[in-house]
């Protein structure tokens, strides 16, 4: 089916069935890279496809980018709206046990905020999951929340001094299913009023709008869906050095997104 919203759900459903093949089979991992890859992999075959919604991959020239980073870019009836997203995998124990990691500054989850107020974005996380015996839920397998909702509710504070590690319950709600706020963007709802009080004290001051000459304009970016088979197997193929958690630790990197997705109507 050739809908942009009908796809994010499928991949929503079609994340949480290979989180739970992994989780069931002997000798099976899965990294949140490797989700990410296959989400963008599938968004390259729509694109391909269907014409009814305008759809650009982009991914960054900067080297040093990392696979767990995405700025998405939704397209609101004022304007295009920065989403800075870095994914989370619910772990076995049904925690996002990854949220509580180092960032160049104090934690991912502080950089992240600083990335999305420094180009007027709104900062989320993205969210893998799948809990065993809950296949009402398979359209959680991809969901997202604002990531100050998590820096002012789990990360150190003077009340808590350690972090408090989520989990799947902690998080839904306020965390809602991606092809809900996504499309809730792009069909003109006010999702962004949702988001900000679910976020519960936010920072962000200015949320900037951009057009979409600004955002072609972008040096910073290889747009994917020119290029031939070879080339985007090339960069989309999977790397180990992407993967922070392949070997046992996280390596300790600022907010610096691999991969943009832009997602508009057709005729714009």
């Amino acid at each position: 089916m050739c809908n942009i919203c009908a796809e994010l759900e499928r991949l929503s459903y079609e994340t949480w069935d290979r989180i739970m093949f992994a989780r069931t089979r002997r000798g099976l991992k899965i990294y949140e890279t490797t989700l990410t890859q296959n989400i963008l992999f599938a968004l390259r075959r729509f694109q391909e496809i269907c014409t009814d919604y305008s759809l650009s991959l982009d991914e960054a020239i900067d080297e040093s980018s990392n696979g767990n980073d995405i700025e998405l870019i939704v397209q609101t009836s004022s304007g295009y709206v920065k989403l800075p997203t870095q994914a989370k995998l619910l772990y076995s124990n049904l925690k996002y046990t990854a949220i509580s990691h180092p960032g160049s500054t104090r934690y991912q989850v502080d950089d992240l905020i600083n990335y999305a107020s420094s180009i007027g974005g709104i900062p989320m996380y993205l969210l893998y999951n799948f809990l065993p015996c809950h296949h009402a839920l398979r359209d959680h397998g991809c969901t997202m929340l604002m990531a100050e909702y998590i820096r002012n509710h789990f990360s150190p504070s003077p009340a808590f001094t350690r972090w408090r590690i989520p989990s799947f319950n902690d998080l839904h709600l306020p965390a809602l299913p991606w092809h809900r706020i996504i499309c809730g963007l792009l069909n003109g709802e006010d999702i962004i009023s949702y988001v900000y009080e679910k976020g519960q004290g936010s920072n962000i001051k200015v949320i900037r709008l951009y057009t979409r000459e600004e955002l072609e304009n972008d040096k910073r970016w290889h747009n994917l869906s020119g290029m031939s088979a070879l080339e985007d197997l090339e960069l989309l193929e999977y790397n180990e050095s992407d993967d922070r958690e392949v070997l046992g630790k996280e390596a300790i990197q600022e907010f610096n997104p691999k991969f943009r997705i832009i997602i508009s109507k057709k005729d714009n």
